[in-house]
């Protein structure tokens, strides 16, 4: 029971920060001892967006060195996100202030065991999740001999599918050439398996495992993350980035919930 209100009563002792965030209109997301700061900025004037941000992180730091404790800049990492079109717009900017200190940009950034790059290419996130996958197959390639087929099967959902399966919406609208390598790595993961090893196709494996391929698992869980947010008070605050999908005519469609998918424009 300690282990468990440990972290809620720290979470609990530092709610402050949000309000303070919230003073200076800097969205905010809290994971335990993690704060992470969000500010838009406009290609033609990012200096007062910049300059509050800043104002921001200097109120926390009093906050925090008020409260006994204090800002690590040997620990803070930020990053500018956005396309390389864009990238050229803020060539100038390549530090931020945090507790008197210059932080560089990072090229990329680590979140919750989500790797993400300045460009949200996923690149880095999709190679990080297939090295770790290939290296606990070889694992189970030594010992697929001395077990069973059920055996096998728990010990591969359990140490190489949970990699697999971990922040599986993240990858959404990647490129197919991501989707291909996630695969390719659950195929051989399928394939090693298999007692003995079969020839037939990938997909039929998958079917026998009743595993999904990559691609429908991604689109599954976005699925299912909407539905809650829909109808339940999960994720609340991702209700508003959906927006139901109305038609000017009477289809047969119109009594189902379709949502618009937003485009978003570099």
């Amino acid at each position: 029971m300690g282990s468990v209100l440990g972290p809620l009563l720290f979470t609990a002792y530092i709610s402050p920060i949000a309000g303070i965030a919230h003073l200076h209109n800097i969205d905010q997301q809290q994971y335990a001892a993690a704060t992470q700061l969000f500010i838009s900025l406009s290609p033609s004037d990012y200096m007062p967006d910049l300059d509050n941000l800043t104002r921001c992180i200097d109120s926390l730091h009093i906050w925090f060195c008020a409260n006994d404790m204090a800002l690590h800049p040997d620990k803070s990492e930020a990053i500018l996100l956005g396309t390389r079109q864009r990238a050229h717009s803020y060539s100038s900017l390549a530090t931020v202030n945090v507790a008197v200190s210059q932080i560089p940009l990072a090229y990329r950034i680590k979140i919750l065991g989500v790797t993400l790059d300045k460009n949200l290419s996923m690149r880095n996130h999709v190679n990080a999740v297939c090295k770790s996958v290939h290296y606990h197959i070889r694992f189970l390639r030594h010992i697929r001999s001395s077990v069973s087929e059920d055996m096998a099967k728990m010990v591969a959902c359990a140490l190489v599918g949970s990699r697999l399966d971990y922040a599986k919406s993240v990858p959404f609208g990647t490129t197919q050439n991501h989707i291909s390598k996630l695969q390719k790595a659950q195929n051989l993961l399928a394939r090693v398996i298999a007692s003995p090893p079969q020839s037939c196709s990938p997909r039929t494996l998958l079917q026998q495992l009743h595993w999904l391929p990559i691609k429908h698992c991604i689109d599954f869980k976005i699925a299912n993350i909407s539905f809650r947010t829909l109808h339940s008070s999960q994720s609340a605050y991702l209700r508003s980035s959906l927006h139901a999908c109305h038609s000017t005519r009477s289809l047969r469609l119109s009594n189902t919930w379709r949502l618009q998918l937003q485009r978003c424009r570099p």
